[in-house]
């Protein structure tokens, strides 16, 4: 079972966003499906899909460098509220996918195009 949505657009206000993002998180914690694919040689990649009940369709959220899925959970609901299925998932090396090296403040692949690959 997903989310319903509202279909309305109710931007989070500055002055409130600790507490409204902690509802949100809250919400987005019921529906949520979490967890691990295989990418390129193997590496364990961290993925999160947030259902919606008759969604209009999909979108795939794609995080930008040092960040992760959490960072993106605003936008993410938001989509959610207009009728969207949303999926995020942690590149290599970042949140909770697999690293390639023990330190796990340190960003480092191979080669750029497995991020492609996966």
């Amino acid at each position: 079972m997903g989310h319903k949505p509202t279909y309305t657009l109710n931007f989070i206000e500055d002055t409130a966003f600790c507490s409204r993002m902690d509802e949100i998180c809250a919400q987005l914690d019921k529906v949520r499906v979490s967890g691990y694919f295989t990418g390129v040689a193997g590496v364990q990649l961290f993925y999160e899909y947030f259902p919606v009940d008759d969604a209009r369709g999909c979108v795939v959220l794609l995080h930008g460098m040092s960040e992760f899925t959490r960072k993106h959970y605003e936008l993410a609901w938001y989509l959610m509220e207009q009728g969207y299925s949303v999926y995020l998932y942690d590149h290599r090396c970042h949140g909770h996918s697999q690293r390639l090296t023990d330190r796990q403040d340190m960003i480092h692949v191979g080669q750029f195009s497995d991020f492609v690959e996966d």
